[in-house]
């Protein structure tokens, strides 16, 4: 085979393989997110609280930690319409040893809000898989994570999580 066409033959190869791993991850994103915080720190900015009005489902800017203080929590929605709940779990990062809060906060659709905390004590660590878990709402509930870290708070995540049924 000339050498142009084998080039070409492994251009297309490369391409048929990012296409496909894109797909890959895309469908495996599905119901789940991750949140990775790291890098170069920034100012922490105030979230907003749900209180009824439709700016409660706003997502507001996030912060990066400090370099050496990354984190990272995982947000997975149940869609069954009985159960329609939101687990917020920890899944370790360079920082955790920092790691002295994190403060939860639902906000539902309807305004309502929920916080819950993992803590650390003097004696334990919080761990890897430690979790909280709220009842969403069968609509679109926004998720915002607070965590004390270095003896400062940031906020690293705030994003809306969609209830989706299946036909």
């Amino acid at each position: 085979m000339p050498p142009h066409l084998q080039v070409s033959r492994m251009n297309a190869e490369n391409i048929i393989l990012v296409i496909m791993v894109a797909i890959v991850l895309a469908l495996a994103a599905g119901c789940t997110t991750t949140s990775t915080s790291g890098g170069g720190g920034t100012t922490p900015t105030a979230g907003g609280t749900g209180s009824g009005s439709g700016d409660a489902l706003l997502a507001a800017p996030v912060v990066t930690l400090p370099q050496g203080f990354g984190l990272e929590f995982q947000v997975s929605r149940d869609q069954i319409t009985t159960t329609p709940d939101i687990t917020v779990a920890f899944r370790g990062g360079e920082g955790q040893i920092h790691l002295r809060a994190a403060k939860v906060t639902l906000i539902r659709e309807d305004g309502t809000t929920e916080t819950k905390y993992l803590y650390s004590s003097p004696s334990d660590q919080i761990k890897i898989g430690d979790s909280v878990t709220f009842r969403g709402s069968l609509g679109t509930d926004r998720i915002i994570i607070v965590v004390t870290t270095g003896g400062k708070e940031y906020k690293i995540l705030d994003g809306l999580y969609e209830f989706k049924s299946h036909p």
